[in-house]
């Protein structure tokens, strides 16, 4: 049996649990937690938490939320664009290396860009982004994906067993087998990633920004009393400390209200915290794992020479190693707009018309009150209704009021950069693609900041992509590149090719002498930039036609690879009909050549525009 709550006296928290009491204690005189679960209410628009109105009150709470619109802008600036990772060499004093060098860096960017496909990185970046700017900051934190294998190290050895007998010849009497000795081995089989809310990360220095310079760092986070208690046990934990992996109910300093609400909170169903340790010896990243009681993996040796951890600051804070979002300091303003709008409409809702009615000409005004539609008057009252019944107008509501929320909420956007003219708002009709842009980029100069340390970030990634690679992978790094092989021929003879998937391993030799560069190419994949394309791409099909220089296939090829047609299929399309199906061969014609007259029709130029048809009119509706 484990022990329970009343036993928690009696026992001795973890050093690492005792840093991770301490980092908690810091941020808390800061508000840390608070604001974080406060940033992303009202982000959500829940902005009245905590005012209590009766149902029967007939009291609107309107939300008017401006921070949504002006976050999700200004995230759709930093992050709407393509990211890829570029390692170069920079082995300038040894040409012959340079050259393999050259080569071994394109094997790396490839297998960078597999990562970045398989890990579903152009999501991830997006929501890091966009939790970021709500509260801050936001990190990726990548580990190894490890399974072990087998080897034979040495055969088994069969071995005669000889004798000799009276006449001296050798006699097989028996044999003699010597196992196999074999070994186990661990292999790096793929790279995998979590998104940690800054909620979730501790550092030792909590002053310094630069996150490898930090002399530890901790990085809490909930799980099953039972998954913790089988990875303890797959990692050698003697039985009497499994027993002290036990359930708790420490989530309050999870981001986000929902997260401090669990369906099972004890037992080896409830959830416990667990703490994943780093710090570097000798230049070396270390890591071990416990809970609040109990070691859950000693201490470990990576290889690694970097924090596998990545962090994208939305603004910094002088002397802190935090972030600061959109969010937290437009909340007043929003407060004030949701309160203005709820002032105007109770004026609204208390301000109808009053009914005035003359008593001796009507003593009795419960037909009135109960919306009659038949009043009886006497004869000798039978004067202008008018002069008898008659509903006093309300003073008129002051415009000051709409007035003052309306600027407040322009103003507040305005102040954050994210205007009308930022938004988007320009007819595509009226202007061009190259004027759209440079209204949006003057627009976004503001945050040119927030755009340099995301591409920072990405830079970040790649390093610890490559780092994992060689600390996981001592005798070589393997990357998974895609070749073309024959698979056949077809009836005219050509090669038909195939492309299949195979393994190279870089030698560790080599990658130990390889000086790396880490660039990351941006390509901007928003609306605007793909229409200005398309208008650069449609002038330049027009000067081709009129010089009568064209090559469809070529114009094809030119075309971006995310254009909103299917480049790739419209190429098909052109080589399939300038390579039609060849006709019956003659009798006794060798297979694979070609039938005389066999030459591929003329594609008509109508159709080459209908298919390549990118250019003019708005961009799509995102």
């Amino acid at each position: 049996m484990g022990k329970n709550k009343k036993d928690e006296s009696d026992l001795q928290i973890t050093d690492t649990y005792s840093k991770y009491r301490k980092g908690i204690s810091y941020l808390q005189q800061f508000n840390f937690f608070n604001d974080t679960d406060k940033c992303h209410r009202f982000f959500e628009g829940d902005q009245w938490r905590g005012v209590n109105v009766p149902s029967n009150s007939g009291v609107s709470l309107p939300v008017l939320n401006i921070i949504k619109p002006i976050l999700l802008y200004k995230i759709g600036v930093v992050a709407q664009k393509g990211f890829a990772i570029n390692y170069s060499a920079t082995n300038y004093d040894d040409p012959n290396l340079q050259i393999k060098a050259t080569k071994v860096c394109d094997l790396l960017n490839a297998d960078a860009q597999r990562n970045w496909e398989n890990l579903n990185l152009d999501t991830a970046t997006w929501e890091i982004a966009l939790d970021s700017g709500i509260t801050g900051e936001k990190y990726a934190y990548f580990f190894p994906k490890i399974s072990k294998h087998t080897e034979i190290t040495q055969p088994a050895i069969i071995s005669p067993v000889i004798s000799i007998d009276d006449e001296g010849n050798e006699i097989i009497e028996s044999y003699d087998e010597i196992p196999a000795i074999e070994s186990e081995f661990e292999r790096l089989d793929g790279i995998e990633m979590k998104q940690v809310d800054g909620t979730n990360i501790l550092f030792g220095d909590e002053n310094n920004p630069e996150l490898q310079e930090q002399p530890y760092i901790l990085l809490p986070y909930r799980d099953s009393v039972r998954n913790v208690i089988a990875e303890a046990e797959d990692n050698g934990i003697p039985k009497e400390e499994l027993d002290l992996i036990i359930a708790d109910t420490d989530y309050d300093y999870q981001a986000g209200d929902r997260a401090k609400d669990e369906v099972n909170t004890s037992g080896n169903n409830g959830k416990c915290n667990v703490i994943v340790h780093f710090k570097k010896i000798d230049n070396v990243v270390h890591f071990k794992k416990t809970t609040k009681f109990a070691t859950v993996q000693d201490w470990t040796k990576t290889g690694m020479k970097l924090y596998p951890i990545a962090g994208f600051l939305w603004n910094g804070l002088k002397g802190s190693a935090r972030g600061l979002g959109e969010v937290l300091y437009n909340i007043p303003n929003q407060i004030e707009i949701n309160r203005t709008k709820a002032r105007e409409l109770m004026q609204i809702k208390t301000s109808g018309n009053i009914l005035a009615y003359n008593k001796r000409a009507i003593p009795d005004p419960s037909p009135l009150m109960n919306g009659s539609n038949i009043i009886g008057l006497d004869d000798d009252d039978a004067r202008e209704i008018a002069s008898l019944i008659a509903y006093l107008k309300p003073p008129p509501m002051n415009s000051e009021v709409r007035e003052s929320s309306a600027t407040l909420m322009n103003q507040t956007r305005e102040l954050a950069g994210a205007g009308d003219i930022a938004l988007g708002a320009v007819n595509p009709e009226k202007a061009s693609g190259a004027a759209i842009l440079a209204v949006r980029d003057a627009a976004a100069v503001p945050l040119n900041g927030q755009g340099a340390r995301f591409r920072k970030f990405i830079e970040d990634i790649a390093r610890i992509l490559i780092d994992i690679k060689n600390g996981y992978s001592p005798n070589g790094i393997d990357v998974v590149i895609e070749e073309e092989i024959q698979s056949g021929v077809d009836n005219f003879g050509n090669p038909i090719m195939e492309t299949v998937e195979v393994i190279e391993t870089i030698p560790a030799e080599i990658m130990e002498k390889i000086k790396l560069s880490i660039k990351v190419d941006v390509s901007p994949a928003d609306p605007w930039s793909k229409y200005a394309e398309g208008q650069r791409l449609e002038g330049i099909l027009k000067m081709l036609l009129e010089r009568g220089k064209f090559d469809e296939i070529d114009f094809i090829e030119s075309l971006p690879d995310d254009t909103i047609l299917s480049k790739q299929n419209i190429l098909e399309r052109l080589r399939s009909k300038q390579q039609p199906a060849p006709p019956p061969l003659p009798p006794n014609m060798p297979p694979g050549q070609a039938p005389p007259g066999a030459n591929p029709p003329q594609i008509p130029l109508e159709a080459i525009m209908a298919m390549a048809g990118q250019g003019a009119g708005a961009p799509p509706i995102m």
